[in-house]
């Protein structure tokens, strides 16, 4: 029989992730999974878990040995999207802080789905400011 901590390091090892970054992610302290061998965590953080990693909350703490996914194989947020979860979360933004960088975000998606769309090359933002700072051709420079 597992442990719920069993689950979660389990979990964390099909999706090569560690314990700290589920603990910041879903919002708690650093060390608590350690504690779930004896214990059960909250209802609240039990959901939460479940959510991010797309299993039942069931699934934690039921008897058995298996830890199910309620959902497809890829369908938790890869490691750049959880990062920039996780970095909003830790910068405690306001709501309208949050619906600014939601608005920011759908503009750069519509931006790159345009670019996508056209056929026209995205460069990448390290590319852009080498261009930028490279001297323009002699022949363009006023004399």
């Amino acid at each position: 029989m597992l442990s719920t901590k069993q689950k979660v390091e389990i979990l964390c090892e099909i999706y090569k992730i560690n314990i700290s970054t589920v603990e910041k992610a879903i919002g708690i302290s650093g060390g608590a999974i350690a504690k779930w061998d004896q214990s059960t965590p909250k209802s609240n953080t039990l959901l939460k878990l479940a959510q991010y990693f797309h299993v039942t909350p069931e699934s934690l703490i039921d008897q058995s040995d298996n830890v199910v996914s309620s959902g497809e194989e890829g369908d938790r947020p890869d490691d750049k999207k959880a990062e920039i979860i996780n970095l909003l979360d830790l910068l405690n933004l306001s709501d309208d802080a949050l619906d600014m960088a939601k608005d920011m975000l759908v503009s750069i998606k519509k931006n790159v789905d345009n670019r996508l769309t056209s056929g026209a090359p995205s460069a990448e933002p390290a590319d852009q400011e080498r261009q930028a700072a490279e001297p323009q051709d002699a022949k363009s420079q006023p004399q």
